[in-house]
């Protein structure tokens, strides 16, 4: 019996390999085995994550090159013989390519007080810009360029023959502290293209005024982002401005000081909460004066007339 047990336990064990072997073969020729399929599963589930990660990827190569912002702001003196006013800032943005972008820009002052016969809404010239990146390391620091024509839209321009006011501007710039402290430097040249050297003579006002020929300058300014919601900016500079050279003008000087005053600064300090993606808040504290004071040259933080505060919104889309 127990020889005979031994041999129908071999046979059952011959048996049992050799239909294992009947079913892999099986399995070779046409069915497919539950650790196949589970390996041909697993390579449609990466071909398809493959495929969706290339169509986001796609999508992101097929993003619009276009872009535009909506600024509006409220603007206040801190005297009250200082009228407030509000402006509104309308910017069109066209990605060239992964260096270069267009840009053009129409301002419009909405003046809260106005003289008899003139209009509320005051358009600023419009800009239209062309940026580029220059270099990604121009001795440690990026370097970009910008190349900027005005068109003639503002009241101003158009009263005294402004035809148009091109500029060069070229900024080095760079992040510190992982990034948190962006610092750039601007240098920048504006040539002013009139018709006239003089402003026109007007009743009541006079004329014969020279008018600014060109303006050169050097701005500083940081950003300081303090988390993804919070960031304080700040920019302060000084610009040299030359008039037309005419033989005979009706201005006059005060105390020995040359008039038009040639010398300014401008510096400006700002909050910004950003809310969404798209909606940015802010406010800001921003003087732009002459350093030609009544005193002598003199520069100073807070001049109660023409210091200004500022609470506004933009929204890129």
């Amino acid at each position: 019996m127990k020889i005979m047990l031994k041999r129908n336990w071999a046979w059952a064990l011959s048996v049992t390999v050799v239909a294992a072997l009947a079913v892999t073969v099986t399995a070779t020729a046409g069915t497919t085995a539950p650790g196949a399929q589970v390996q041909g599963n697993v390579s449609s589930t990466s071909a398809k994550t493959e495929s969706v990660a290339a169509a986001a990827e796609s999508s992101k190569e097929k993003k619009s090159p276009w872009s535009a912002e909506i600024a509006a702001s409220y603007n206040g003196g801190f005297r009250d013989d200082v009228d407030p006013y509000n402006f509104y800032e309308l910017t069109l943005g066209y990605k060239i390519s992964e260096s270069s972008s267009l840009s053009a820009v129409q301002g419009i002052n909405h003046l809260s007080y106005v003289y008899p016969g003139q209009s509320e809404l005051q358009a600023a010239d419009t800009s239209i810009a062309l940026s580029r990146k220059l270099s990604k390391d121009f001795f440690g620091y990026k370097l970009g360029g910008k190349f900027k024509l005005t068109v003639p839209t503002s009241e101003t321009s158009q009263r005294v023959d402004v035809l148009t006011k091109p500029s060069l501007s070229f900024t080095l710039s760079d992040k510190f502290f992982k990034e948190k402290l962006g610092l750039s430097l601007t240098g920048s040249g504006t040539y002013y293209v009139n018709r006239y050297k003089t402003t026109p003579t007007i009743e009541g006002a006079g004329g014969g005024r020279p008018l600014r020929h060109w303006l050169a300058g050097i701005s500083l300014a940081a950003n300081y982002k303090l988390n993804d919601k919070v960031s304080f900016d700040g920019s302060g500079g000084y610009s040299y401005v030359a008039f037309e050279q005419v033989d005979f003008k009706n201005d006059f000087s005060q105390l020995g000081l040359s008039n038009p005053p040639v010398h300014r600064y401008a510096f400006s300090l700002g909050a910004n909460y950003a809310w969404n993606d798209h909606l940015s808040l802010s406010l800001g504290y921003s003087q732009d004066s002459q350093v030609e004071k009544m005193g002598g040259l003199e520069m100073v933080l807070f001049d109660d007339m023409v210091t200004e505060w500022s609470v506004g919104a933009s929204y890129s889309f």
